[in-house]
């Protein structure tokens, strides 16, 4: 049996944003400390967020004061991104869906954040999956993985 990331997230997606309520992410304020820094300093004027999941940074990233007009938010579940839209409560942040490695739209950000995705990429397209987010994000990229 192979690992499928598009089906594992379209069901698991139904309920993470309640799994990371109850549970949440114990690096998360030196993420935010992190990310407030590094905006400061790029000053980014678009940003995407690959496998943003159910929105948790893309609602930081607003809170830290971007605009959700400047962020793209793009996962591989639908289902995640319903959540999203929940969870970022009517911000007009771009939410798309797709596999990033073949569906992101023909456009650049100035900066590309993927938080805990390329696990989730089969080994062999970890170069391919760098290469389009270099691509895409044409002045910074900030990747954390496990």
């Amino acid at each position: 049996m192979t690992y499928e990331a598009k089906d594992y997230w379209e069901k698991r997606g139904l309920n993470y944003r309640q799994e990371k309520e109850v549970s949440p992410d114990a690096d998360w304020t030196e993420l935010a400390g992190f990310l407030s820094g590094m905006l400061k300093k790029l000053q980014p004027q678009t940003i995407l967020e690959v496998g943003c999941g159910y929105g948790k940074v893309l609602q930081l990233l607003m809170n830290l004061g971007i605009l959700s007009t400047q962020i793209t938010g793009f996962d591989i579940s639908q289902s995640q991104l319903n959540q999203a839209k929940d969870f970022l409560s009517g911000q007009d942040c771009e939410l798309i869906c797709g596999d990033f490695l073949t569906d992101l739209p023909d456009r650049k950000w100035d900066l590309g954040i993927t938080r805990r995705t390329l696990i989730h990429i089969a080994p062999t397209q970890i170069a391919t999956a760098l290469s389009v987010m270099t691509e895409k994000c044409r002045k910074s990229l900030i990747i954390e993985s496990y």
